[in-house]
């Protein structure tokens, strides 16, 4: 009965905070389609389950998402970095989370605007989330029907910047640590937010 209850407070909380968004302006399909329950409840717990903040940070993050372009993100604006195999999802671990690789020269930035920086790695974020796979409650595995919270990250030092990694300029929550090279390099968790 008690998780009933709780299930039941956490709807109602998140009624409310699409309420009070909605409020605000109307929402677009695409905002819609990323607004759901899953998502919303991840915005309440990073805010104590406060319906009023998690509505800011949720108008906020849409924003950004607008600002950018998130919802218009195409492989074809990114011909060049994914055939020069800058930034990819390069599989699953063993906990069939998505591997992303990155490889950002240190001129990479001089050369790109930071817009477009932020949009490649939100790009490789949403394929690598569109990816994962869930765990059933009988060991099969399902398309995911929510975005999930965790995948892994790996970057190689060597030539390479991996200060980009503890920016957090492109929204959202990553911790990635590096290692010396790809081949000992390891899992490294990074948080994905919903803010992507």
């Amino acid at each position: 009965m008690g998780k009933k209850e709780r299930h039941r407070e956490i709807q109602t909380a998140v009624e409310a905070v699409l309420d009070l968004v909605r409020k605000q302006g109307p929402l677009t399909l695409k905002q819609e389609n990323f607004c759901i329950a899953a998502c919303v409840e991840r915005f309440l717990k990073e805010k104590g389950f406060s319906v009023k903040k998690s509505a800011e940070q949720l108008r906020s993050c849409l924003s950004w998402r607008g600002t950018i372009g998130a919802d218009n993100l195409i492989a074809d604006e990114f011909s060049a970095e994914l055939a020069e195999g800058i930034a990819y999802v390069a599989g699953h671990d063993n906990e069939y989370r998505p591997v992303m690789v990155f490889r950002f020269k240190q001129d990479y930035q001089k050369f790109h605007s930071q817009k477009s920086f932020i949009r490649l790695l939100v790009f490789t974020l949403v394929v690598a989330i569109q990816t994962m796979l869930i765990r059933t409650s009988n060991n099969l595995f399902s398309s995911l029907t929510e975005p999930a919270l965790s995948v892994t990250g790996k970057g190689k030092r060597s030539g390479y910047s991996m200060s980009i990694f503890r920016r957090k300029s492109f929204a959202g929550r990553s911790t990635c640590n590096s290692s010396e090279n790809l081949s000992n390099c390891p899992e490294c968790p990074c948080e994905v937010d919903a803010g992507i």
